[in-house]
């Protein structure tokens, strides 16, 4: 049986994945700069400019901006997604002011040389008092141990298991609803990358180019 182009990624040369890295390596020191420049008193458009100057400097463009989805009644606009506390994903840059304690999440987004990269990092605005270092040394710990858990053969549910296991021990849950996505010619392909899938779903993908 051949795989479900819908389901599974496409088979990508080692040039490719060079390239995908590439972008996803733009996108990383884009996010990283947004974070390391956080202070009281800034906007999350602050942030958003400071990611649009180092894509473009890598010779870049930003992924997001204007991009349109179902859910959305208007494009997209940013180079960023940046997320302040209760915010879970996808909040646009705006006038939001970063208060000292702040946990951000930058979400950013490259096309280099038609390949993309999609990133996101976390921190905590310098100053305040808060419990969100305890929150992000959790999400942080359930990614690594996600990350451990991918090899060939292993199912995508194996790896869903470990970041939700990880989650658990820190009294804390996955939220659910939300899924990752594959990468490479377009921002969003195969696979659909959900935290709950369960063994045997439709979506519990193999990691592994020969498919299992």
């Amino acid at each position: 049986m051949s795989p479900d182009e819908s389901i599974w990624p496409a088979l990508r040369s080692p040039r490719d994945v060079r390239k995908i890295e590439n972008a996803a390596r733009v996108a990383w020191l884009a996010a990283r700069a947004a974070l390391r420049g956080c202070r009281a008193g800034m906007t999350t458009a602050a942030l958003d400019t400071v990611v649009r100057g180092v894509i473009t400097r890598h010779g870049g463009r930003p992924a997001f901006d204007q991009l349109e989805t179902p859910e959305a009644k208007d494009p997209f606009r940013g180079a960023a997604c940046v997320c302040v506390n209760e915010q879970a994903l996808h909040a646009p840059p705006g006038g939001r002011v970063l208060a000292g304690g702040d946990l951000v999440t930058v979400d950013v987004g490259v096309v280099l040389d038609g390949w993309y990269g999609d990133v996101a990092e976390s921190g905590i605005v310098p100053g305040g008092n808060s419990p969100t270092p305890a929150l992000l040394g959790a999400a942080r710990a359930s990614v690594a141990a996600g990350v451990r858990a991918c090899r060939p053969g292993v199912r995508w549910s194996e790896v869903a298991r470990a970041v939700r296991s990880t989650a658990a021990r820190h009294d804390l849950t996955v939220l659910s609803g939300f899924t990752g996505h594959g990468v490479g010619r377009r921002l969003h392909e195969p696979p659909t990358a959900g935290y709950e899938t369960r063994p045997g779903a439709a979506d519990d993908f193999c990691c592994s180019p020969a498919w299992c």
